[in-house]
């Protein structure tokens, strides 16, 4: 007896799935580009909706308020999420080199201790 479901029915479910979500981006794209109201009118040539597509995509990528972003354009999140890195990092690098500074420190004070006892 086999737990869960079969091989078959979870292609079947991964197949509805995408195409669930192909038919959603595909509606979308009807209804925002090619009927919606930022063009009234038929399209005169191929390259006008080409390039309607890639205005669309453009701004999908770096302008539109994503909420899982903190209602940020990606682009902006994007510049914030580097900068907080190079940020990170470079306050990472001052303390190794003040805990490097520090051991030298500690080092030279060893020393002269030493040498001062040895008198």
């Amino acid at each position: 007896m086999t737990s869960g479901t079969e091989p078959g029915v979870v292609q079947l479910d991964s197949y509805r799935s995408l195409k669930a979500l192909a038919e959603t981006v595909n509606g979308y794209y009807k209804a925002e580009i090619i009927y919606g109201p930022t063009h009234p009118g038929p399209w005169r040539t191929v390259d006008e909706v080409e390039l309607a597509t890639l205005g669309c995509v453009h701004w999908h990528n770096t302008q539109r308020l994503h909420g899982y972003l903190g209602d940020l354009p990606p682009a902006e999140y994007e510049t914030a999420f580097y900068a907080t890195k190079q940020t990170d990092q470079s306050r990472s690098e001052s303390n190794s080199r003040s805990l490097h500074t520090i051991q030298g420190d500690s080092q030279r004070l060893n020393r002269a201790a030493q040498a001062i006892c040895s008198l």
